[in-house]
């Protein structure tokens, strides 16, 4: 990768570094060594799906994946549930974009435009939890407060029962606590 370093360590310093030239660096090199090498491979590739497919009688390697969901209409309802976030995920990509510039000062990162992908702590630009000391949304937080509070608890049977039917009531799931015994019944204990 015009470096001597190997992909785990490159995956490492991206994960780490705060530095935007030396992850342009990272960026570029790693882009260089596999984009330009593989291209034909990968195009390859596809075609020798698309042609496994066709002998299934799909048009393309994408309809034969999208027919594993057994939805004729899957496309059109995934189209559908994003359009719903998107709105959400747009405003999710500005808040993100307005702490990198404030982090990155001197990095010329767009108001409006797309965050360049080697500042966001992740090799492939998919992640961005490296990040998140520098976009979280309170500096100074130690965390979400009953996160914490139920990481550092004794998990009982009855806090991890409360905590179990919290959740299903939060996702619209029926609670079923009433049904089901929470200690191991004693043995020798009489009727």
């Amino acid at each position: 990768m015009g470096c001597s370093l190997s992909l785990h360590d490159v995956v490492k310093a991206f994960a780490a570094s705060r530095s935007p030239k030396e992850l342009k660096h990272y960026w570029l090199e790693f882009r260089k060594e596999t984009g330009e090498k593989y291209k034909d491979l990968f195009l390859e590739a596809i075609k020798k799906d698309n042609k496994d497919a066709s002998k299934f009688g799909y048009k393309n390697k994408a309809t034969f994946n999208i027919a594993l969901y057994e939805d004729k209409d899957f496309v059109k309802n995934m189209a559908e549930e994003i359009r719903k976030i998107l709105p959400f995920y747009t405003q999710i990509h500005a808040y993100v974009r307005k702490k990198l510039r404030k982090h990155h000062k001197r990095e010329n990162i767009k108001s409006d435009g797309p965050i360049p992908a080697h500042l966001l702590g992740d090799m492939y630009a998919q992640k961005w939890n490296n990040i998140f000391e520098i976009v979280k949304p309170y500096p100074n937080s130690s965390g979400l407060p009953n996160a914490t509070k139920a990481m550092n608890a004794k998990l009982t049977s009855k806090l991890t029962s409360t905590l179990k039917s919290d959740l299903w009531s939060t996702l619209g799931m029926v609670d079923l606590d009433s049904r089901i015994v929470l200690i191991k019944p004693s043995l020798d204990s009489g009727p």
